[in-house]
């Protein structure tokens, strides 16, 4: 018997009552992964004991810690009530993967048919979140070539999301009425999301964000993977004598990494 396994299925059990009769039911889709004995143990475990949850505060807390990073979203209008009942939580719960995470995605989805500036929020909360957890898959770089750091990644989002969620964030840290979602302009904009490279015990990383120029947007997108700084000034078109010491400040800055 895995008891981790057992665990995270009756705390699956627990938070969605829906999928705790369908285990109980012996739907297979609910005992998916399950040995017998375990789902025999779980299929005797008392359902009035299971649900317990007093005025679902332990569902509220439960929802409240793993969203706390979407405060602008849910601010906007994200509902992530029926987060507990979806294939984002089980699966994440079940693989013990992160639930913010999953969240995310369980938010990317639900907003695909939102308001622009809604899923511009997502978008980038989701990007922070990621962010604050994983690092970019990135090929070390041979000697003579540069690369972004795995630690930087960017993001191509609705031109004044970061200044609406600026605008949000402070309304909401005041306590003041949230102002208007708009975004006005229908191109996009690159961000910058930079974490710090070394993550410290039981801690997420810290994350910054910032605007890039189309120019540097394109310079760190044509180093995503290693390159020499000729090829660089070839794919961009510029003269490497005007790039060396625009990569000489990356380097320096720890976006760019070179061998």
């Amino acid at each position: 018997m895995d008891h981790r396994r057992v665990q995270r299925t009756l705390f699956r059990m627990q938070l969605d009552p829906a999928f705790a009769s369908r285990l109980r039911a012996g739907e297979a889709d609910a005992s998916k992964g399950l040995e017998p004995v375990e789902l025999r143990l779980l299929r005797r475990a008392d359902p009035s004991a299971v649900s317990a949850d007093r005025d679902g505060k332990r569902r509220a807390q439960f929802l409240a810690n793993v969203s706390s990073e979407f405060r602008l979203s849910i601010a906007a209008g994200l509902d992530v009530d029926g987060f507990t009942a979806s294939r984002e939580f089980h699966e994440a719960a079940q693989s013990d993967a992160s639930l913010p995470l999953a969240l995310s995605c369980y938010a990317l989805r639900c907003s695909s048919d939102q308001p622009r500036p809604l899923r511009a929020l997502v978008a980038l909360e989701r990007a922070l979140a990621r962010a604050r957890r994983e690092l970019r898959p990135s090929r070390a770089p041979s000697p003579g070539e540069v690369v972004l750091a795995a630690w930087v990644s960017l993001a191509s989002l609705p031109a004044g999301t970061l200044a609406l969620a600026e605008r949000l964030r402070a309304a909401l840290d005041a306590g003041a009425k949230p102002p208007e979602l708009v975004l006005s302009s229908e191109r996009d904009e690159t961000l910058l999301v930079r974490s710090a490279p070394a993550a410290t015990p039981f801690r997420l990383r810290a994350v910054e964000v910032e605007h890039t120029s189309p120019a540097l947007a394109a310079l760190l997108r044509a180093a995503c993977l290693p390159a020499t700084r000729a090829a660089l000034a070839a794919a961009l078109s510029t003269d490497l004598a005007d790039l060396d010491p625009v990569i000489d400040d990356l380097i320096a800055d720890r976006v760019l990494v070179a061998a």
